[in-house]
Formats: C-alpha cells, structure tokens, sequence
C-alpha cells in the first residue's frame, strides 16, 4: 500500500470516530492480496474475465459520533452546509458514483441534503460492526478503486484524494503519511481487495479460542 504526503491541515480534519474502519482493512490488504491473487480483472461466474472500471467515492455516513448529541454528525451545518454535502462536493468531480452508507432512518433525511445521483447503501442492521458498513459498500460498486471518506472530514482538498488515486495505480491502495505517521483515512482502495479484506478481518473478530 503507498502512501502520500499530508499537511497538518489535512490531518486536522481526520476524524478518528472512522479511523478504525479503514486501518483494520489497510493492515491486511496486502496479506488478502497474495492469498488471493487479486489483479486488475475480474471472474464471473462462468469463468470470463472482465476488466473492472470506474472510480467509486465511499462516505462513511451511519455511525453515531458522541461530539454531535442532539444532530446527526452528516447534518451537521458547516458554513451553513451539511458536513455530508461538504464531503459529497470534494469526492464528485474525480469519481463516477457516490456511495453514502446509512441507517434505514437517516436515509430520508440524508437524501434531501444530496444531488439525486448519490447511491446509499444501508449498514447491515444485524451487524454494527464498522467493517460491515465498509464491506456493504464496497460490495455495492463494480468499480476498480474507490476513495473512502468518513463524514466528518468535510474540508478535504479534492486534489488531495486525487493524488492518492494516483498513487493506488499500481497498488492495493493508498492513505496519507502525516509527520511520518501512516493515517487510514481518507484512503483509496482496490475494491474487490478491500472487500476481501473485509471478511477476513470479520472471521479473524469472531474466532475464539476454546478454553482447555
């Protein structure tokens, strides 16, 4: 996974009620990747290969964040401008679909503060878990890599995520470096590796070992 260069502006507008989403699935990425012998096409079912396509934009929307207790955090308003529009703005001009995951009860509301083109995709209701949240998106686009933000980082430069694309090129993804520091997000990943990635680190979460 590469990593690109950030200033303290940018790492000022990390939200780490997110971080452990993304970083649990950046830290196996490149183990799911070697497992798997994931590459820049894809099998379907009856054995053809197809190129993958596409950049997708993934915005973390459903958590509940102790800092906004009387406002949904994505309605929060920001210069007079929902957080969750603020970051839809930075992520749609170098992305061909937006993903927002939410809650069955933000939906509505979340959707009246969006351009109609966005996709919401709903976290599973059984399964709170923040990798489920990412893995239903991820699992939601047939893009190649897509760009993941959490909702409370509303004043990303655009061309910062664009040069992360840049550096997941080649690779299964890419996130910042702060002061030398590996952050988790925002970051760009391989779709299909993410998603892997995913699941593993979900089984390896349940796994026990039994007492003896």
């Amino acid at each position: 996974m590469s990593t690109g260069s950030a200033d303290n502006t940018t790492h000022d507008h990390v939200d780490n009620s997110a971080d452990n989403t993304t970083r649990d699935v950046a830290d196996s990425l490149t183990e799911t990747i070697a497992a798997n012998d994931v590459t820049d096409s894809s099998v379907d079912t009856d054995g053809h290969t197809a190129a993958d396509t596409g950049r997708a934009g993934v915005i973390l929307a459903a958590g509940p964040s102790s800092g906004f207790p009387t406002i949904e955090k994505a309605l929060a308003p920001l210069d007079d401008t929902p957080l969750l529009a603020h970051v839809t703005a930075t992520l749609a001009p170098i992305v061909d679909e937006l993903i927002i995951t939410c809650r069955v009860d933000q939906r509505g509301a979340f959707a009246e503060v969006v351009d109609d083109g966005c996709r919401f995709v709903s976290r599973p209701a059984d399964d709170h878990e923040p990798r489920a949240e990412l893995q239903a998106a991820l699992d939601a686009t047939d893009a190649t890599y897509a760009a993941v933000l959490p909702v409370g980082m509303p004043l990303l430069p655009t061309g910062f995520v664009e040069l992360l694309f840049a550096h997941a090129r080649t690779e299964t993804g890419a996130v910042p470096s702060v002061e030398g520091h590996q952050r988790s997000v925002p970051a760009v990943v391989h779709v299909r590796a993410a998603a892997a990635a995913c699941v593993d680190a979900r089984q390896a979460a349940t796994t026990t070992i039994p007492a003896v």
